[in-house]
């Protein structure tokens, strides 16, 4: 495993409550908490002060691209939050490159069920992935990408969710608009998929060949709808 640089380690944390954990890299750093624990070759996580959504630093990911020059970086076990029952999060991104039809993930959350439920991209727009069954949400069709975003490079966007583990539903928000065709129940992925998932990371991991720097800040993972403010 590739452990996270030293300058990381200056990364902030704060805990707004029990079930509630947020970092915005400006100064400390709960080493158990925070951190790479996903990762292949050739990418890396670091602490970087060229962009920052807030304060002066951001967590910067670059990743050759390919399927083994991935990386995340976030929370190994999220089972507190888990425990106070539905699971919401919010986090901001700066992408280098714009998606592309290249089938991506920038969002890793490993599932018991699906072996992972993944935010990602594909056909230029936003998309959700079980890698168990390669099922993607919205389901490709002119109509649904239209109903989806394409994410600009060199902005700042925020982009928030809701996981149910009890009913299985699903929300997305970006830029805190509400987007219907990523968020369940849909005639996609219905109510039946109840996701398990046990984590939560940000990175890149490319199914083609696709290259990409993304740095992330304002992180936040808890119980209720945080907001991009």
């Amino acid at each position: 495993m590739r452990f996270i640089t030293a300058a990381l380690a200056a990364s902030a944390l704060s805990v707004v409550s029990a079930v509630t954990v947020s970092t915005d890299f400006e100064s400390g750093h709960d080493t158990s908490r925070w951190g790479t624990f996903i990762t292949g070759t050739g990418a890396s996580a670091t602490l970087d002060s060229t962009k920052a959504h807030s304060g002066s630093r951001s967590v910067k990911v670059v990743s050759p691209g390919g399927y083994a020059q991935h990386i995340f970086y976030g929370l190994s076990d999220i089972s507190d939050v888990k425990a106070g029952g539905d699971i919401y999060g919010r986090y901001w991104a700066n992408f280098q490159n714009a998606l592309t039809s290249d089938h991506v993930t920038f969002m890793h959350m490993t599932d018991a069920s699906q072996q992972a439920l993944r935010m990602g991209g594909q056909f230029s727009v936003v998309d959700w992935n079980r890698a168990g069954d390669d099922s993607i949400m919205p389901d490709g069709s002119p109509q649904s990408i239209a109903g989806s975003v394409a994410i600009k490079a060199g902005t700042w966007t925020c982009f928030e969710f809701h996981i149910s583990p009890s009913t299985g539903q699903i929300e997305t928000w970006i830029d805190n608009n509400f987007i219907t065709s990523l968020s369940t129940p849909q005639s996609r992925w219905g109510s039946t998929y109840k996701p398990n998932v046990s984590n939560w990371g940000l990175g890149w991991e490319s199914y083609g060949s696709g290259a990409n720097t993304i740095w992330y800040d304002d992180l936040a993972l808890g119980n209720s709808r945080i907001g991009c403010s």
